[in-house]
């Protein structure tokens, strides 16, 4: 009976695994500022989404989160990233009221804002109630070293080996300021990294291991469906380099450290470089 439970909880994570590289797929065909420039509301349904089935996927694999590479911290991290875009649709729910905009524009924002919270409640709730499961546990030092390790050679990328880096950051920064874009862009590119880290280098990496692969073929997989997974910037050079590169790097923070935390911060320092000094542009 409880290996039949466990197939089924297997057999669900599968499905949703499937389903959400099917979606981030498709996401990455979308050309870039789609989201921002087009269709906002869904953009919040599509977080409200992930949100949600990640929460189910920590539930179903309460009983040994380290085959997702999943630690506290990491749950920590999932936890600061809902909140932070439930308080952001709460507070637009709030600027739409005062706006005096339709209630039938704003109750969708409520809606998403409300199952965003809700699945941030279950999961604290499950790691208030000792629910989950962490046969592996890095402690805080490691993870820090880890981060440092991992974020290094991309300010070295972005600042040293692009010699006018530090100029297009302190441009982007100050435009992103001014148009309160930054805000956006943070309560976004932290949704994305909890999404992609848990889908590629944690879920995808799981499937893999129980199907008896080995550490080389995972990392190099992941990295590919990662790879592929953007193919939006197939036509900037960033597609072909350093994003094969980075995509390997940071499967190879998570092989080193057995959890998500010093690859998630290695990709939230990207990303967010990538976005401040888009905004320059």
């Amino acid at each position: 009976m409880q290996n039949q439970v466990i197939s089924r909880q297997g057999q669900a994570t599968t499905i949703i695994l499937l389903f959400l590289l099917i979606i981030r797929f498709v996401d990455g065909l979308r050309p870039q500022g789609f989201w921002t420039d087009n269709v906002v509301p869904f953009a919040y349904a599509y977080a409200t989404i992930v949100f949600a089935l990640l929460a189910l996927v920590i539930f179903l694999n309460k009983s040994d989160l380290a085959n997702l590479n999943i630690d506290r911290t990491f749950i920590s991290f999932y936890i600061f990233s809902a909140t932070l875009l439930s308080v952001w649709l709460g507070l637009s729910v709030l600027g739409s009221i005062s706006l005096g905009i339709a209630f039938s524009e704003w109750i969708w924002l409520a809606l998403f804002g409300t199952i965003t919270s809700l699945s941030t409640v279950f999961v604290i709730f499950l790691r208030r109630t000792k629910k989950l499961t962490f046969k592996i546990n890095q402690s805080l030092p490691s993870l820090l070293a880890g981060s440092l390790l991992g974020i290094l050679p991309v300010l070295i990328f972005r600042f040293l080996c692009i010699t006018t880096g530090l100029t297009i950051f302190s441009q982007g920064f100050l435009e992103s300021i001014k148009t309160a874009e930054i805000l956006w862009n943070i309560v976004f590119i932290l949704w994305g990294i909890v999404y992609e880290e848990m889908l590629f280098r944690g879920m995808i990496w799981a499937f893999l291991r129980e199907r008896n692969c080995g550490n080389v073929k995972i990392l190099i997989i992941q990295a590919l469906l990662f790879w592929v997974c953007h193919l939006n910037l197939v036509s900037t050079l960033s597609f072909w380099f350093p994003l094969p590169l980075i995509s390997l790097w940071f499967g190879f923070l998570v092989l080193r450290y057995k959890s998500l935390i010093p690859s998630a911060m290695t990709h939230l320092v990207y990303n967010f470089l990538a976005v401040i000094m888009r905004a320059a542009l």
